[in-house]
This record gives C-alpha cells, structure tokens and sequence, in this order.
C-alpha cells in the first residue's frame, strides 16, 4: 500500500472524517454533474483507505490557484475535466503519455512542487472499445471534436493502428510525437468523410444538448459507433444501433480511466467491479433525477 494514501477503514465506508482523512476530487466547470465521487468513493470503502473524494468547481480563471491550493493542504490526487484537460499540462509534471496527448486528467500530489500529470483518459478508450468488441488496428476513424477527449481518443487510436481523421469546428490539427499525425479536415467536410468510417467517435459532449442525433445512412454496414458522453445510451448510440451498427456510450471510457487514476494515488489495484457497480448506480439516480425534473416542468 502506498505510504500517502493511508491505511485502515474511515470515511469512505461511512464514518466521518477525521484529522488523518485525506482528500482527492475533481476540478472542472461545471462539475456537479460528475458520476466519479461516488465511483471512487465506492472503491476507497472497499479498499478500506480513509480517503474521500469531492467535486471542486472552479472557473478557468482560477485553475492555477487551485491547484496551488491543492497542494499545499495535502490533497492526495485529482482528477481534470473539461475544460481544464489542456490548460492543466503547464501547471504539472507532465508524464511522457500524457506530454504527447497534450492533455492531462490525472494529477498525483506526491511531493513539493507541482504535481505529476497523467493522462488516464487514452486507456480509458481502449478499455472503452475493448469492452465492445470494436476493432481498432487497420480501420478507418473519424473522431469529431479536438479538446482534451478528442486528443485522447485519437492517441489511443492511432497507438492502436488506426487510420484517425479528426475534425472540428476551429481548425486544431493534433500531432503526437513520433506517431503518424492524424489528419484533420472542416466539420463541414465531416459528412463526406462518413461512406469510408469504420469507426466514428464523438468526443465533443454534444449529447449533453439538445440537437439531434447524427444522421449516420451513410455509414459502412460493418461500422461502429462511439460516443463518449457518460450515459447508457445517448441519441447518437440510440440511432447507430437503429441502423444495427455496433454502438457504445462513454460510461466504460470513465470506469477505466477512473480506475487508473485511483491506482496512480494509491499503488494498489482499482476493485474494478465495485466501481463499475457504482457508477451504474450513480447513472440510473442521475437519469431518474433528469426524468423527474422534466416531468415537473
């Protein structure tokens, strides 16, 4: 067991916290949609750490106090999310994964100094794609969106043989050092692109929205379709799976990265099936909160 992380059972199997708790979290804006406080939380219980996880709002602005802050009251690690993937690689000592990514969601606080970043994010998309049977090497793959997600998933793509095109709305061509660069082309040009994608992953959170679903008829028969937005199911998966093409949500992509992190901060195995359990756990409260808040309007 990793001396930082601490022993014995305390607040995260539901005792309060003491003098000798200690803390990790997440910083994004916003955040109080995060489903990874009670992933973690979950996993810390049933490893028995007296550790606790938060979610930490924090406007752009403010990113480099906080995480200044971070490290000054003994936080144990965070995790990054949007939109402070890219902004966060200047404040950290970057891994040599994550320095190539361009994008980090793993800080560990393990000394004086800025924390060493981690980009968990890319094997949380091969774990994502593993676990849906999608084959990677020699295929086509669009990936729509280039932030700190986009990145990610086109460095684990691209380590696993793919052929990635990414596009966008601003034009931010990706390169990752000593790999084949991915191409990138308009978002007007995406839907030319679509008869040669074997594999579509969107990774600009537009599912979160309101617009709708992709129009996916032209894509190959054999084509699959990922969306990375934490649900069971979102419009886009809904309308691959319609057309009966292979289809998978972001919810795997967030188990695995998250498992990752917790093992970054702890030296010890992630339970892996007790964090799977609760974040399908958290999802469905989450959908039955959104469900019930629609029908109240």
């Amino acid at each position: 067991m990793s001396g930082a992380a601490g022993g014995g059972t305390g607040a995260a199997d539901g005792r309060p916290p003491s003098a000798r708790t200690r803390l990790c979290g997440i910083v994004g804006w916003p955040v109080g949609h995060s489903l990874s406080p009670a992933m973690q939380e979950a996993a810390f219980a049933a490893l028995g750490l007296d550790l606790r996880y938060l979610a930490f709002p924090v406007e752009p602005a403010r990113l480099a106090a906080a995480l200044a802050g971070a490290g000054a009251l003994g936080v144990l690690g965070l995790n990054v999310t949007v939109p402070h993937k890219e902004a966060a690689l200047a404040l950290c000592r970057p891994d040599d994964e994550a320095a190539r990514i361009g994008a980090v969601n793993t800080l560990v606080f393990d000394g004086p100094g800025p924390p060493r970043g981690l980009n968990t994010d890319a094997h949380g998309v091969t774990m994502l794609l593993a676990e849906a049977g999608v084959e990677v090497a020699g295929r086509e793959a669009l990936v729509l969106g280039a932030g700190g997600a986009a990145r990610a998933a086109a460095y684990a793509l691209v380590t696993a043989g793919a052929r990635v095109t990414v596009t966008s709305r601003r034009e931010r061509r990706i390169a990752f050092a000593g790999l084949p660069a991915p191409a990138w082309i308009p978002w007007a040009r995406a839907a030319d692109r679509a008869p040669s994608t074997q594999l579509l992953v969107d990774a600009t959170g537009r599912s979160l929205g309101d617009g709708p679903a992709d129009d996916l008829a032209a894509l190959p028969a054999d084509a699959a379709v990922v969306d990375l937005v934490v649900r069971p199911t979102t419009r886009l998966v809904e309308a691959a799976r319609a057309r009966g093409l292979v289809a998978a949500g972001g919810a795997a992509m967030l188990l695995h990265q998250g498992a990752r992190a917790l093992t970054a901060w702890t030296g010890l195995p992630a339970p892996i099936e007790v964090m799977r359990r609760a974040l399908d756990h958290a999802l469905g409260e989450a959908l039955g909160q959104e469900l019930r808040a629609s029908c109240s309007r």
